[in-house]
């Protein structure tokens, strides 16, 4: 069986043409009445008269044409059950419709530093959150280590909670990881290349604390770039999952900037570089595990010490 796959690509519409095509507010009115009127496990495709109507568009002209303007991108057009034609969001238009529900585009919050309950691995200073221009900001206020920098919806934020934005923000930053991890782009789920990089070259992670070795990851289609540390690749690693489990730690009720192998160099070693070798040490109730990984940040050895 052939290991490659029949693909077909269409380029009907380049992506400056995508976003001009949202400059309309009659448009985003269209896009907004989909999504509204969609219901879990149930899409429903509205007729042309009841989209009109949720939409609040006056003139049957005008709305056909700012519709038909979406149709093929944004919206398609299918048949209902019932023989009739009705309307739907194509999957980029519900990524337009949930950004537009969570604020990313129109709000602005701003949450004031504040302490974590959590100790700097760089200088046992407390560490502070931050909320701004989209980002959860987790930095030492004292040594000026910058651990995470979260990108997130003004939508998850709770202003009556910190414990659950808190909760929120270790759950994202801990399925960003994983898909690097994983080798895959968070934006548009490409494959990223991986390989290590050296503290010598003049790629400082953030922070003035001299980094043992650096993970660079980048994707060819879209363009995002990541640098982690190599702790961060072995957070759901089964072997260090399982050690730290036995021995009483569930490394998932815990914060990951709490996690000293992930979010700090302390436990890392640069061994070799060719080929590379990185050997990160994992504790848990007083006993230790190495695991090695390669310059593809892949785990190659696992050791008891």
């Amino acid at each position: 069986m052939s290991e490659e796959l029949d693909v077909e690509t269409d380029t009907r519409l380049d992506a400056d043409d995508a976003f001009t095509l949202l400059g309309d507010a009659t448009r985003l009115a269209i896009l907004r009445a989909l999504g509204d009127a969609a219901e879990p496990g149930a899409v429903t495709p509205l007729p042309f008269s009841e989209l009109r109507d949720r939409a609040d568009v006056a003139g049957s002209g005008r709305f056909n044409y700012h519709l038909g303007e979406l149709v093929g991108h944004f919206v398609e057009k299918v048949e209902r059950s019932d023989g009739t034609t009705g309307y739907r969001l194509r999957f980029p238009g519900v990524q337009v419709y949930q950004a537009l529900r969570a604020g990313t585009f129109t709000e602005r919050l701003r949450v004031e530093p504040f302490d974590l309950d959590a100790d700097c691995h760089a200088c046992g200073a407390r560490l502070e959150g931050e909320y701004r221009d989209l980002l959860f900001r987790i930095e030492c206020p004292d040594c000026g280590s910058s651990y995470y920098h979260c990108h997130l919806p003004p939508s998850s934020v709770d202003p009556d909670s910190r414990a659950e934005t808190l909760r929120v923000v270790d759950r994202r930053i801990r399925d960003y990881l994983s898909s690097l991890s994983n080798a895959v782009c968070q934006s548009c789920s490409g494959r990223m290349d991986t390989r290590l990089l050296d503290p010598d070259a003049d790629h400082k992670y953030a922070d003035d604390a001299a980094n043992e070795v650096l993970v660079r990851q980048a994707c060819d289609h879209c363009g995002a770039f990541h640098y982690t540390r190599a702790g961060e690749h072995l957070l759901d690693h089964p072997a260090v999952v399982s050690f730290c489990y036995d021995r009483g730690v569930d490394l998932s009720a815990r914060p990951v900037w709490d996690l000293a192998f992930v979010s700090s160099d302390d436990h890392t070693e640069l061994l070799d570089t060719d080929p590379w070798r990185v050997a990160v040490t994992v504790e848990a109730a007083g006993d230790r595990l190495r695991a090695v990984v390669d310059g593809s940040a892949d785990v190659v050895d696992v050791e008891r010490l």
